[in-house]
């Protein structure tokens, strides 16, 4: 049984090409999708994630190497 914690992953608006300093963290990338969807659609008047900015989002996707999770 491995006790390694869960890596973090982030996405930032930068990676997408939006000038936003803005940055999901999580577990997953549904999470992160989730996280960027609700952040554009209020803090990017109303912008709606279509399948294109989708995949942007999806490749931007890094692991955090120096950032876990607590237990």
């Amino acid at each position: 049984m491995s006790t390694a914690k869960p890596r973090a992953k982030t996405v930032r608006c930068l990676d997408i090409g939006l000038k936003c300093l803005f940055q999901a963290r999580g577990e997953s990338a549904a999470g992160l999708l989730e996280q960027m969807r609700r952040h554009l659609r209020e803090a990017h008047d109303g912008m709606t994630v279509v399948p294109t900015t989708e995949r942007l989002i999806k490749r931007a996707i890094k692991d955090d190497r120096w950032g876990r999770f607590a237990p």
